[in-house]
């Protein structure tokens, strides 16, 4: 903190130096893409330790008391899979969050590029991820600002550290999506801590909410928090969800309920019990169909899982108690909830 304070002080208008850009537009088939060689060196500095953190202990379940409250009864829930070599564990946790956090350092680099127009409150979806195969064992950290009403995102961040890592920012205005990328220019800069990556790129996603269907734009992992709400199908209409640099017409579309086998622990205040047995579970599949030209519905993806991807919710508990999907060397896999948090 002392040092995010002393380059706050030192360099209260250099959070990006326009004089070290240099921008130059492009012109895909599928997108129109604005790129910018750009290092904007002090604003990673003043993030450097939140990427610190990536790869260590996840960070204490932050208490949701107060300002706005979630439509959840969760504050955060934890999963787990293991099968064909392949292991994940994926914590989710829900926070206390503001308009300025979204404008801070580094976020600063998006200078007055807007946001998409909702009313209220935001809230923080912070993720931690861990995946162990037979040839990769890495972490990642996100996290989603979102207003909690119709789960509209603002803002994305989402890091994996490391020689083949990338941190990947998104601001969502009404028009499109605004993405800054950074990447190691080197294996060697790879080992070392994000803040000093210099490979750094500028995108620009247009899309046309009216035209699609839908008032604002989500994200995927957004979808596990509107499952476990009043309206999980959202009246039948279907979600717009922009997935790295494509927009996608989603639909939670309710498949009946069956008896499933539980095996998790629900922890409210200072107690903590298990969940076990059969327990009646509704599936909601998505039915996902871009909307940008020529994606493959297949590239959608949910917990890093794609392909025919559902959500499992305990009508009892409103818990998603397990995702399930195909993952690259696992071939079919559900992700299932190990331990949720529940809001006092």
């Amino acid at each position: 903190m002392m040092t995010r304070e002393l380059l706050r002080i030192a360099f209260p208008d250099k959070l990006m130096d326009k004089s070290m850009c240099s921008s130059r537009r492009t012109h895909a088939p599928r997108m129109k893409r604005i790129r910018t060689s750009c290092i904007p060196l002090y604003a990673f500095l003043l993030y450097l330790p939140w990427f610190c953190q990536a790869g260590g202990e996840a960070l204490p379940v932050p208490a949701v008391t107060e300002g706005v409250l979630p439509e959840v009864n969760w504050i955060s829930l934890r999963y787990a899979a293991n099968r064909l070599g392949v292991s994940l564990t994926t914590t989710l946790e829900l926070a206390q969050s503001s308009r300025q956090e979204m404008q801070a350092p580094p976020y600063a680099a998006f200078g007055n590029e807007p946001f998409q127009s909702v009313a209220g409150g935001v809230l923080r979806f912070d993720i931690h991820a861990h995946a162990e195969t037979a040839l990769e064992n890495y972490n990642t950290e996100g996290r989603v600002w979102f207003a909690p009403g119709n789960i509209a995102v603002l803002q994305r961040d989402r890091l994996k550290p490391g020689p083949g890592g990338s941190r990947k920012t998104y601001r969502y205005a009404g028009n499109g999506a605004f993405r800054i990328r950074l990447e190691p220019n080197s294996r060697d800069e790879g080992r070392q801590p994000p803040g000093n990556w210099t490979k750094i790129k500028r995108n620009f996603y247009p899309y046309d909410l009216p035209a699609a269907g839908c008032d604002v734009v989500t994200s995927p992992e957004l979808l596990l928090y509107r499952a476990s709400s009043r309206d999980p199908v959202n009246g039948g209409t279907p979600y717009c969800v922009f997935v790295d640099d494509a927009l996608y017409r989603v639909w939670l579309e309710p498949r009946g309920e069956a008896l499933r086998p539980a095996g998790y622990a629900v922890k409210t205040g200072g107690t903590m019990h298990e969940v076990s047995g059969d327990r009646k579970a509704l599936k909601l599949s998505l039915r996902v169909e871009p909307i940008t030209t020529g994606v493959d519905p297949a590239a959608f993806e949910l917990l890093e899982l794609r392909g025919a991807i559902a959500i499992y919710l305990d009508t009892g508990s409103r818990l998603p108690v397990l995702i399930t999907g195909e993952r690259a060397g696992a071939g079919d896999l559900g992700v299932g909830l190990v331990e949720a948090v529940l809001r006092e």
